[in-house]
């Protein structure tokens, strides 16, 4: 993997995962108003309670934010078991957020009823990090 590269990927792709963190993400009916979320909401809250609705797509986020890293501090030296790992498991939460449909709070579970740029920015930059890991991982060695 080149020098500048190696850094410059996971980088550019942690700063647009924390511009979704700020962004709105999906607007969900409300008892008798529509709420729209931003991503840190929405992230912390699917963090916590989205196994109970077997939602996961929020654990991708350390998933994603431990890969790159680890993608860019080890380069070549980096395990090819670990980022191919890594990369399965963030298109697995990129299928799970496909396939979200609720959002649950104090109210009760509430249906989602539009996405915003939030959501499919999060979409895409997971999908970028999960090719970047598989094809970057680095080749086995021939003796």
């Amino acid at each position: 993997m080149k020098g500048g590269a190696r850094y410059a990927v996971p980088g550019l792709l942690i700063a647009l995962w924390a511009v979704t963190l700020f962004l709105p993400v999906v607007t969900v009916d409300h008892v008798n108003e529509d709420q729209t979320f931003p991503g840190l909401w929405v992230m912390l809250l699917g963090t916590f309670l989205g196994w109970m609705i077997l939602q996961f797509a929020a654990f991708a986020n350390p998933v994603f934010l431990f890969a790159l890293g680890y993608s860019a501090w080890r380069g070549d030296a980096a395990e090819r078991r670990t980022m191919r790992v890594s990369a399965a498991l963030l298109a697995l939460a990129i299928v799970s957020a496909i396939f979200w449909r609720i959002l649950p709070d104090d109210s009760g579970a509430n249906r989602i009823i539009a996405r915003h740029s939030g959501y499919y920015l999060w979409m895409a930059v997971m999908a970028c990090a999960a090719l970047w890991l598989w094809f970057t991982a680095p080749r086995p060695q021939e003796t």
